[in-house]
């Protein structure tokens, strides 16, 4: 898997030299909170042995990157071709941890990764949901030429309490359209 550069940030594949990194900035219950029940935790050896070896294997259509600025790791992401009549649309995730957050860095990997997405595959569309309590990860989206689509009413149950789910998108036109200005 190559590596993407941005401004700021290198994109790359999770490597055994980085479960060190990746325990102390995963271990945060605002994840968990944020990014559903597959994030674990506490946020431990095993988790972060677990992601690099298996959980971030790459395949076509199925790529996790590690958000770096410079050598530190600062957040995870990444990109899932859908299956079936949804084999035209794409799923974006990504997460940063605390002390980088409200620094621009999800927006940076987040275009990134939709250029990505439509440079390398036959899609026509890219997709994420925002939890209705993430109101800054709604502002990434949209600063990233995402449109809010929907809303799942009451989709959500974390922790005792129901939350919306909102779905945003973004077509291949409307990013080529976006992307020219």
């Amino acid at each position: 898997m190559e590596t993407i550069r941005t401004a700021r940030l290198h994109l790359k594949r999770f490597e055994e030299k980085d479960i060190p990194q990746l325990m102390n900035i995963a271990n945060d219950p605002l994840l968990r909170k944020h990014t559903g029940d597959s994030f674990p935790h506490p946020y431990d050896l095993a988790a972060a042995q677990f992601w690099v070896k298996e959980g971030a294997k790459q395949e076509y259509g199925h790529q996790e990157f590690g958000i770096f600025l410079w050598e530190c790791l600062i957040g995870g992401g990444g990109i899932e071709l859908g299956k079936g009549r949804e084999m035209k649309n794409m799923h974006v995730g990504y997460w940063i941890g605390e002390k980088y957050r409200g620094q621009g860095y999800a927006t940076e990997f987040l275009q990134a990764m939709v250029d990505y997405a439509f440079k390398t595959y036959d899609i026509e569309r890219v997709r994420s949901g925002v939890y209705s309590y993430n109101p800054a990860s709604a502002r990434v989206m949209e600063k990233s030429w995402f449109l809010r689509e929907g809303c799942l009413r009451n989709a959500i149950f974390y922790n005792g309490v129901l939350a919306d789910l909102r779905i945003y998108g973004l077509t291949r036109v409307d990013f080529e359209e976006k992307k020219s200005f």
